[in-house]
């Protein structure tokens, strides 16, 4: 009894008589991991980070933690308030970055889990590493893109400024003399 149902059982593992192709769904998953994206760079950028943690201390730690996936190259965090939670970090290839990616997201570093992916454009260490005759055309995009972004602020706020700072209706303004303050 147990020779015929250890038969039936292999008979069903078996290579010759299974269904399932030899290029299994695990093989698929690992391939599609280990590829890299199209839009890869060797810098990624991480938020979500914590924002009490002081920024030597946080440059450390994210340094420490990413040395395993390979050289790093650069970590810059800044502690102005709408850049505060968030750095960017550069590495020697990208091969090590799309490594990075897959292993920390969701990583919790100071009790908050990380968010992490690749930026739109390489960092400045690297434009400088890879190609320094294209190095000074960089730092002028990224300065032409600062001056952009600052100008069009100023340019919605004057939109906005006079709109927002006026009370077109004048039934509701108390006058003067009907307010609770007393002139001296």
């Amino acid at each position: 009894m147990f020779d015929i149902l250890y038969m039936i059982e292999y008979e069903k593992i078996s290579p010759e008589t299974s269904d399932i192709p030899t290029n299994s769904l695990e093989q698929k998953d690992t391939e599609a991991v280990d590829k890299i994206p199209d839009n890869a760079t060797e810098t990624v950028y991480l938020n979500n980070l914590n924002e009490k943690v002081k920024l030597p201390a946080l440059k450390q730690t994210l340094q420490n933690l990413l040395k395993n996936f390979g050289p790093v190259l650069d970590v810059v965090t800044h502690r102005s308030v709408q850049m505060r939670g968030q750095a960017f970090v550069a590495f020697a290839n990208q091969e090590v970055a799309a490594k990075a990616v897959k292993e920390v997201k969701g990583f919790l570093l100071y009790g908050k889990p990380i968010e992490i992916a690749f930026t739109q454009s390489p960092a400045s260490c690297i434009v400088e590493r890879q190609a320094p005759e294209e190095f000074d055309a960089h730092k002028a995009k990224q300065i032409l893109k600062k001056t952009f972004v600052i100008k069009e602020a100023v340019r919605k706020a004057a939109e906005a400024g006079p709109l927002a700072g006026a009370d077109t209706n004048a039934s509701t303004t108390i006058p003067a003399a009907t307010s609770n303050r007393k002139i001296v």
